[in-house]
């Protein structure tokens, strides 16, 4: 197969990353655009079955530590997510055409050890690149103050449907977009592993996991704020030279047995995905759908 298939379990933590076309910086931090996703995040979680961990924004992709009911709702909450951060930034950058490289990955984290590690990745963007000296420091949308200290991540929304058709009405010149913005919240669910700890306990731990993520900092300081300002003020369409490159993980996993074990669970769930796909394609020429037009077969076979 081409693309691994979608497969966790429910309520399974996974790590879902996903990047710009061309690594182009069209995820350039500023204020408004922090403000945009915050909403964007906002309103996704309210409309999915999902919990939000922990998350990270670069200038040319993202970190989202996120557990959904099943693989079809994160999908669905992923679609959306992208979908309009695409629009709000490629509003604000002036880009608008295709977005992001491809789909986003999703990566399940299999057992606790891998957990916190995946946590503590997160952190560490920003720093290990050299940007910041501190997680907290990195001008984009992340988690830092709202696990560790409690803040709460404040975003907007803009009703752009309501907003197209009042500038389509005779009035238009009267239209201003801030009537047709909301504020909105961002809650994160508690980390899996803290969750029934007090919450000052579980800022406790997320403070150390961040000062472990600052220790990954490059010792050279004096450099630091210029590479920082640079890559903050550096055009949106700015394209990289070269890109980091590597073969993803099936699974996150501490160990070696964990893997394993993973990979055959796997292995199972992609045998009887085939078995079923076999089936549904034997009983498609009965059905009398054009060959072009078998994805309207699915609806029929439900029906029957």
């Amino acid at each position: 197969m081409s693309r691994p298939l979608r497969y966790s379990n429910p309520w399974q933590p996974i790590e879902i990353t996903a990047r710009t076309l061309q690594g182009r910086h069209l995820l350039r931090p500023s204020s408004r655009l922090n403000l945009l996703i915050a909403g964007v995040l906002s309103l996704a979680k309210e409309r999915y079955d999902v919990r939000i961990f922990n998350f990270v924004f670069l200038s040319n992709h993202f970190h989202i530590i996120a557990a959904a009911s099943s693989s079809c709702v994160m999908s669905a909450f992923m679609g959306f997510v992208m979908s309009n951060v695409a629009r709000e930034a490629g509003r604000l950058h002036n880009w608008p055409g295709r977005f992001w490289e491809r789909r986003h990955r999703a990566i399940p984290i299999a057992d606790n050890a891998s957990l916190i590690g995946r946590m503590r990745y997160i952190f560490e963007n920003g720093c290990k690149e050299g940007l910041v000296s501190h997680p907290a420091k990195w001008a984009g949308l992340n988690a830092v103050d709202a696990l560790t200290k409690g803040k709460t991540i404040e975003g907007i929304w803009v009703n752009r449907t309501a907003l197209y058709i009042a500038r389509r009405a005779p009035n238009k010149n009267e239209v201003n977009e801030e009537k047709f913005t909301t504020k909105c919240k961002l809650t994160l669910d508690p980390f899996p592993l803290w969750e029934r700890m007090p919450r000052e306990q579980r800022h406790k731990n997320a403070a150390e996991l961040v000062a472990d993520a600052a220790g990954s900092a490059p010792p050279e300081t004096r450099k630091r704020k210029k590479k920082r300002a640079r890559a903050v003020a550096r055009s949106p369409h700015h394209r990289p030279s070269s890109l980091k490159k590597g073969v993803a993980p099936l699974c996150h996993a501490a160990s070696k047995a964990v893997a394993v074990a993973f990979r055959e669970a796997y292995r199972a769930f992609v045998a009887a995905y085939r078995a079923a796909a076999e089936k549904l394609s034997d009983r498609l020429p009965r059905l009398g759908f054009p060959v072009h037009s078998q994805v309207m077969a699915f609806a029929v076979l439900e029906m029957e």
